[in-house]
């Protein structure tokens, strides 16, 4: 006798799809992705990329990569690739750290040129985003945003 196959319902996968906080935290991210890497498109950078030289820059004298993936909530093999980029730009330096095991990276000249013509661009997005969204809405947003990423996951 052959067996019953069991299909899971349309209506079960909307379900999920309107309820997972996965999901939806992703969609939301990858179109505001979209809309900020378009409006750093001129000067050749992404929104990702923003954020990381950015938090390079917060430390003056450099960061040790695993830092540097804790800050930004990004695994260290991800981050080695998305900074051999930045390294091949020219917009930081990766040297090895007291520890030879640990690479340590600095934010170049161009690197900073870089960050200073980002920043009305993002400013102009971030404005455009605000228009959109009312200053509450922002605010609350940014608050439960932080309370995510402090969840526990382990």
């Amino acid at each position: 006798m052959r067996e019953k196959t069991e299909f899971l319902s349309t209506e079960k996968c909307r379900e999920i799809g309107q309820s997972c906080v996965c999901f939806n935290l992703r969609r939301a991210a990858r179109s505001i992705t979209r809309f900020y890497d378009k409006a750093l498109q001129p000067i050749g950078i992404r929104s990702t990329q923003l954020s990381v030289l950015m938090t390079i820059k917060l430390k003056k004298d450099g960061i040790v990569l695993s830092k540097l993936a804790k800050a930004t909530m990004t695994e260290r093999t991800t981050l080695t690739r998305n900074l051999a980029v930045l390294q091949k730009n020219g917009l930081i330096t990766i040297e090895a750290g007291e520890d030879r095991r640990e690479k340590f990276i600095k934010l170049t000249q161009p690197g900073e040129e870089t960050l200073l013509k980002a920043v009305p661009m993002w400013e102009a997005a971030q404005k455009s985003v605000a228009e959109q969204l009312d200053d509450g809405r922002i605010g609350s947003l940014l608050k439960e945003l932080s309370a995510v990423t402090s969840i526990s996951m382990s």
